[in-house]
């Protein structure tokens, strides 16, 4: 990922705001990215780390990003 997580997060927020979203926030939009894979935060010795970055391909082209 090319910009901070959280930055990114704030933007998707404020796009969703935008579009009347009301019971949205920042927090709520990175816990979704980390679900989904958009955003991994497992340490680089975990077991999790190089299998949850093998099915990142192709998010990184995103206009978010």
């Amino acid at each position: 990922m090319k910009k901070n997580p959280l930055e990114i997060a704030e933007k998707i927020c404020k796009d969703l705001k935008k579009r009347g979203f009301k019971f949205i926030g920042p927090k709520i939009i990175y816990a979704f990215m980390q679900s989904s894979g958009m955003v991994n935060d497992h340490i680089v010795t975990c077991f999790k780390y190089n299998e949850s970055n093998k099915t990142k391909k192709g998010i990184e082209n995103r206009d978010y990003l």
